[in-house]
């Protein structure tokens, strides 16, 4: 390897590194436009690149419907991919290709379906404690002490 040549693969190595290989190789086809943005491909179904982040407004509508079923009406397929087309020139603006280039947004979006399971169990203690407290005859004031658990051995105070 000469010199010239090595001396080329660093300089690809560093554009690569700092993010600019996806650039130069829009550049190269001919897809950056005059303020020097990357200008996404044509494709021939205008829901492809939607269907890349279909999965944010799906599991946003499958924990709100799972929390309150009565909002499922709201929440169709087709409201997803209108959520999902929003998405694209978001994505276009920042250069991501799909929700692997988003690690912020997988990481909301494994959280909340991590999270959920957790907020149910809550939801369904404290509708144990409403029931329990009209039972009482205590009207609508939650019974606390029915569903906060101990923490470290002693009662958390609800009130």
């Amino acid at each position: 390897m000469t010199e010239a040549e090595a001396n080329a693969l660093i300089k690809e190595a560093e554009s690569i590194d700092l993010g600019q290989a996806a650039h130069q190789e829009a550049a190269a086809d001919g897809r950056v436009d005059e303020k020097g943005n990357i200008v996404p491909p044509p494709v021939d179904n205008p829901d492809a690149r939607a269907q890349a982040w279909l999965i944010i407004p799906q599991t946003i509508a499958w924990a709100i419907t799972t929390a309150m079923p009565e909002t499922a009406p709201a929440y169709t397929p087709e409201r997803c991919m209108d959520l999902a087309r929003a998405f694209v020139p978001v994505a276009d603006k920042y250069g991501w290709d799909g929700i692997g280039d988003a690690p912020e947004l997988t990481l909301a979006i494994t959280t909340l379906a991590f999270a959920a399971p957790g907020f149910m169990a809550f939801k369904a203690r404290k509708a144990v404690a409403l029931e329990a407290s009209k039972a009482k005859g205590e009207g609508d004031k939650l019974a606390t002490a029915n569903y906060v658990q101990p923490v470290n051995g002693s009662a958390v105070d609800g009130g």
